[in-house]
């Protein structure tokens, strides 16, 4: 069963999480499920718990402006660079040693300055 966390994120806003941690031995696994434009985290669940949650430490943000995390103020933007600096800091902050990362098409390309180099 998923948890739901609050986490503060160095741009000040702060990030609704959905998080379950897997009992065996891949814990150390954290898969990280973005969803796409227009969407939330709620709606990966039953795609998570149907297999993902038993084995893997599963990690459902609700991007900034999405969902329950906090919106951008008045006159500020959504700059793509924006949602990689939040999920930067929020795989620092809740990351296991190993990273896969599932996604939805418009977000194809948030992957890349995670890997190799930036990966835990």
């Amino acid at each position: 069963m998923e948890t739901v966390t609050r986490v503060p994120l160095a741009s000040g806003l702060g990030l609704n999480v959905l998080e379950w941690e897997a009992p065996g031995p891949d814990g150390d696994h954290t898969v990280l499920v973005l969803h796409g434009f227009l969407d939330f985290a709620c709606s990966f669940v039953p795609f998570i718990e149907a297999g993902l949650a038993e084995r893997f430490h599963v990690l459902a943000p609700d991007l900034r402006g999405h969902g329950d995390s906090d919106r951008v103020g008045p006159g500020g933007f959504y700059h793509f660079s924006d949602y990689l600096a939040d999920l930067h800091d929020l795989l620092h902050k809740k990351a296991r040693k190993r990273l896969s990362i599932v996604e939805a098409r418009q977000l194809a390309s948030t992957r890349w300055p995670f890997l190799p180099a930036n990966t835990k």
